[in-house]
Formats: structure tokens, sequence, C-alpha cells
């Protein structure tokens, strides 16, 4: 069984749906042409379903029985984002590093960058203490990453 990374397909799916109106199954069917996976309906209706209630596709006329669906304008605005954040990423200029990726249009970009420059030297510094191989100093960043994750899960707050 392959594994794609999480959010490939609903990139996918929009991708095609900018090009065309096609079905569930075509989408399916698509997708295993270029890839060579393919995805299960359950899999792709919820993706289809959680896409036309963000206004980024619209469902409508049957084709053979089946809902056909189209990217709306606000879908290719998000393709387009998500086009040029891949971009980025080939040209060095990640905003974000991998697992955020897919929010990285959902924010400003300055508070982006800011995301990025405070994850970088995070990751500097847990890279650091690793290294170190001192395990007082492990704990030391450990700790400090427990806190902050507590604050910001809103623990103090209590």
């Amino acid at each position: 069984m392959a594994v794609m990374p999480k959010g490939f397909l609903k990139v996918q799916i929009l991708g095609l749906l900018a090009r065309r109106q096609m079905s569930g199954a075509e989408i399916m069917d698509e997708v295993e042409r270029m890839t060579g996976w393919r995805p299960g309906p359950g899999s792709v209706y919820p993706i289809l379903t959680r896409l036309e209630e963000g206004g980024y596709i619209k469902g409508g006329g049957r084709g053979e029985g089946e809902k056909r669906y189209t990217a709306t304008a606000k879908g290719r605005r998000l393709l387009d984002s998500l086009r040029t954040i891949r971009s980025e990423i080939l040209e060095g200029e990640m905003p974000l590093p991998p697992p955020f990726l897919l929010m990285a249009h959902e924010i400003p970009p300055e508070v982006c960058w800011r995301l990025r420059a405070v994850m970088r030297r995070m990751m500097t510094s847990i890279r650091e203490a690793v290294e170190s191989g001192r395990e007082k100093e492990i704990e030391r960043v450990l700790g400090i990453l427990e806190r902050a994750a507590r604050q910001m899960e809103g623990e103090d707050r209590k």
C-alpha cells in the first residue's frame, strides 16, 4: 500500500478540478493514472465535501448519474497560493517547515515568516542540545519546550 503525504490528495483533487469538471470516480481514476496509487472513496468523497463546504469547489451537473465538481475562483486562488509556496520551497525560501505548509495560505505572509524564523531558532537549539550529548542541556531544552507547549495549550491560563 502506498503512503501519500498528508494533504497530497486534497491538493491533487483541487488541481484536477481546476483543469476540468470531474466526478469522484473520475478523480480516483486520474490520480491512479498520474501516480500509480488509487485513492478510495473513503478518502476522496470526504475531501470533496470539505472543499465544497469551504467554497473551494462547486458540485453540480450530474453526468452518468454522478455529481460532478469544478474548482471555484476561491479554489483557484488557493491553488495559486500553494503553487507559490511550492516554488518557494524549490528555490530554498520555504515559508514554513513541511508539516505546516498547508496552513501557510491561511495566515498573512509576515506572520508566516515570523513563525518560520522562530521555528528555525527552536530547531537549531534542539539540534545543538542533542549534538552536545549533555543530558543536562537536553533536559533544559525539553523543559523549555514543555512549558511553551503548556502555555500554547492554555494550561497556564487555568
